[in-house]
């Protein structure tokens, strides 16, 4: 039988890394930590990851009224794999019960921009992201 429990801990940072795309968009990503689940001698963290853009006002459309299915997003892809570069990249650091510390960091592994705005006009990206974790 696998024996399975939470573990507790406490957030001592918890930070939004960014990134500056080609088009001059701002994109923001958050890691954030939910529950910790030891089974036997391996961890799992249930979390979330939270994006935003923030973009340069010659990127502003029509604002959209509807929500696009993931499907919908993936097919008015209309720039591919835009380059980026980090502009803060930090590890976000929790405390265990045990007193050792858990580091994560959230990375920008690609972005699209689609030909799809929100509710503000602001263009609608396709981001994909990575979780680096490290035991200290």
């Amino acid at each position: 039988m696998v024996e399975s429990r939470y573990i507790g801990f406490k957030t001592l940072n918890e930070v939004w890394n960014e990134y500056e795309l080609e088009d001059g968009t701002i994109i923001k990503v958050k890691f954030i930590l939910i529950k910790i689940i030891k089974e036997n001698t391996a961890f799992t963290l249930n979390s979330q990851i939270v994006t935003g853009a923030i973009p340069p006002q010659d990127l502003i459309g029509t604002p959209s009224q509807g929500v696009f299915s993931p499907q919908e997003l993936t097919q008015s892809i209309e720039k591919k794999d835009m380059q980026f570069k980090p502009t803060k990249e930090d590890w976000n650091v929790y405390e265990l019960n045990d007193k050792s510390k858990l580091s994560v960091k959230p990375i920008l592994v690609s972005i699209s921009r689609t030909n799809k705005h929100d509710q503000h006009g602001e263009p609608i990206y396709a981001v994909q992201t990575q979780q680096i974790v490290k035991k200290i």
